[in-house]
């Protein structure tokens, strides 16, 4: 009989079915291959997709010996359909082994291997009766009591387990477990009426090819509650339904196939289209933990950091302060000798502690930990203190230090802004340092202005200045030129990268101009007023 190019729908119901539970089953495995509910779900999802196979088939036959295999071989992967069912109702939705379910899943392994043997053999199934390439009537022998028996023992066993866990759970997981209850019983109803009842008792066969839509209802809640108990990975269930979906296009150019030949040659490409798209799975999933693992490394890292650095700014804390204290006439006079120690060693503890904040402020920058109080203050006022802390260290190095506050254009407007005092003040104090240390011998000069909405801070030094090649990675983390390092050793590099969040953080910009290596710097940072 030549095949007819009509919409078969009880293929159509094979190729959806099949190709969804494999995807799902495929996806639950390799989103974790130790976790139990989702190894009992792949292998559920594998007994699904035989039995639907051998199912659908066994009643697309030409002869009478093909078909009497057929029919064993859906009745054997019924058994294993079965079986699977209940494993994965008791494991579900546990993620480990326990000593009680596996004693369990033994015995009952063993009774349904002993049961598949049987339906390979006349004692089930004798005889088939064929009539137009189509299977009409299926004779049974004693062996379907035995059969019948260990198959409604399974399922009504695996209904019995989820009811009980539906009434022992609470909360979120006792509505994702009646869910998985409403999927079973629907399922069990339907393939023990339609697949079991009417064949065995009444030889009604014609729903039987219809077996996959019936197991679609538990396939669709149990493919939900396992999403819902993150044992997929969301990130990658997007991918599995473009495969789903490119699978069925697929699926589509066999059913309208009219030939035995191009069925072959669509249902190959339909299988290589299921294959690939498995492989893709298991790529995006191996990316994804990959990813996965990087973030949790990054988190111990930044974890790391902050105790190692909260650690030694506080060992930095101290000796600083005992130095303070000391130079403070706490303790008496010092003499002329003991005095230039003091102040180097409080000037090192200083930077210490302004290295280890530079590397706490990068940390809590990039996971945006940081946090401002924003509030209107008179920049003008910050500026003068700032440029005053530094002075000192300037004229150390006989640097001509120049400040010029309070250009305003309009003459009559002020500088009011609204932002962070404490982290403003180590922005812009970290440009007036940097001019200091980068300048061996010439001028530094500070000056702040405005014009129009904008106040404008800027420092200008005749150092060492910034070649065009250090220029490009002048505000990136660890950011410093090579003249800077040979400077300032001890840099950390965090201190641009840190002032520039911050300046962006008011709304702000941050810019720098340099002639090149020996010509100086000029730092200027635009702030809106209030």
């Amino acid at each position: 009989m030549p095949f007819s190019v009509i919409f078969n729908l009880d293929l159509l119901f094979v190729g959806v079915v099949t190709s969804l539970i494999i995807l799902l089953g495929f996806l639950a495995y390799l989103s974790d291959k130790r976790n139990q509910t989702n190894r009992a779900f792949f292998f559920l999802s594998i007994s699904i997709f035989f039995w639907s196979i051998f199912n659908y088939w066994s009643y697309h036959v030409t002869n009478e010996t093909f078909g009497i295999w057929l029919v064993r071989l859906t009745l054997l992967s019924a058994v294993y359909f079965a079986f699977f069912f209940l494993k994965f109702s008791t494991v579900f939705p546990k993620k480990e082994k326990t000593t009680k379910s596996i004693s369990d899943s033994f015995i009952f392994s063993v009774v349904a291997f002993v049961v598949s043997i049987l339906t390979l053999t006349p004692f089930l199934v004798s005889k088939v009766d064929v009539i137009e390439n189509q299977v009409i009537g299926v004779s049974m022998s004693w062996g379907l009591t035995p059969f019948a028996i260990v198959i409604l023992f399974f399922l009504i066993w695996s209904m019995f387990t989820i009811l009980k866990k539906i009434r022992i759970s609470n909360g979120q997981e006792k509505k994702l477990m009646k869910l998985i209850g409403a999927g079973v019983g629907i399922t069990f109803f339907l393939l023990i009426f339609f697949n079991f009842i009417l064949p065995a008792f009444w030889n009604v066969s014609f729903f039987v090819p219809f077996g996959p839509f019936f197991v679609l209802p538990f396939t669709i809640l149990a493919s939900y509650t396992i999403l819902k108990h993150k044992f997929f990975n969301i990130k990658v269930t997007g991918i599995a339904l473009l495969v789903f979906a490119l699978s069925i296009v697929t699926f589509g150019e066999v059913i309208f196939a009219d030939n035995l030949s191009i069925i072959i040659y669509r249902s190959s490409i339909f299988v290589l289209v299921l294959i690939i798209g498995i492989s893709l799975i298991k790529g995006v999933l191996r990316e994804v933990s990959l990813r996965e693992q990087l973030q949790e490394a990054n988190v111990q890292q930044e974890r790391l950091i902050h105790f190692i650095t909260h650690q030694v700014k506080g060992f930095f804390t101290v000796s600083r302060n005992i130095f303070a204290e000391i130079l403070g006439g706490d303790y008496g006079p010092l003499s002329p000798q003991i005095k230039p120690l003091i102040e180097k060693g409080l000037s090192s503890d200083t930077d210490g502690v302004r290295m280890v904040q530079d590397v706490l402020n990068a940390a809590n920058m990039k996971t945006g930990k940081l946090r401002y109080d924003m509030k209107p203050f008179d920049l003008k006022l910050l500026v003068e203190k700032i440029a005053a802390s530094h002075r000192k260290e300037a004229v150390t190095k006989n640097l001509d230090y120049q400040v010029e506050l309070g250009q305003s254009n309009p003459p009559a407007g002020g500088f009011q802004i609204n932002g962070d005092q404490m982290q403003l003040e180590h922005a812009l104090g970290n440009l007036i340092d940097n001019a200091i240390k980068y300048t061996p011998s010439g001028i530094v000069k500070i000056s702040l202005k405005r014009e129009n909405e904008k106040v404008i801070y800027s420092v200008k030094d005749s150092g060492i200045g910034i070649t065009p090649e250090d220029m490009q990675n002048i505000f990136t983390e660890g950011g410093r030129g090579k003249n800077a390092k040979k400077v300032n050793v001890q840099s950390t590099g965090y201190g641009l990268y840190i002032a520039k969040q911050i300046v962006e953080a008011h709304n702000g910009q941050i810019s720098v101009k340099s002639e090149g290596e020996g010509k100086g710097t000029i730092f200027r940072v635009e702030l809106p007023v209030n």
